[in-house]
């Protein structure tokens, strides 16, 4: 189910609010934080998803990026179906990693004044990854 969409609403995707890991390999330099580094190759941050669209997505960080930063990302979403079929065992169920490139298009500071939500735009994604994102959306 898709979140409703409200006020001036830019996004022409709807938003779904998923179990969702994101491991961030930013290839520009954080504004602040902890999450410098040299290589690409290197997870700069592991982040928890607020929401997902087929577009872009949404997630929470310990950092501020940049607005027009690329970033990699390495996307996992969370099988809850099947988590709650396999009740009382819990179990991690996750999609196969989606990889993509994002750009940021927003980064705002958390109400509560610790961390940020970062706001991505899906500028490049393989033909199988969006595949794959697409079958979770339509879950």
């Amino acid at each position: 189910m898709g979140l409703p969409k409200t006020g001036e609403e830019r996004r022409t995707h709807t938003r779904y609010a998923k179990n969702i890991t994101i491991q961030i390999n930013n290839r520009s330099r954080a504004l602040s934080g902890r999450l410098e580094h040299d290589s690409f190759n290197q997870a700069s941050e592991i982040a928890k998803g607020k929401d997902i669209s087929e577009g872009g997505l949404c997630f929470y960080s310990a950092a501020s990026y940049e607005v027009g930063a690329v970033l990699g990302l390495i996307i996992r979403i969370a099988d809850l179906d099947q988590i709650k079929r396999r009740l009382p065992m819990y179990l991690a169920v996750s999609s196969i990693p989606i990889a993509a490139e994002g750009e940021v298009v927003r980064c705002t500071i958390n109400s509560g004044g610790s961390g940020y939500e970062v706001g991505i735009r899906f500028v490049d994604i393989y033909e199988d990854d969006y595949r794959i994102l697409m079958k979770h959306l339509g879950e």
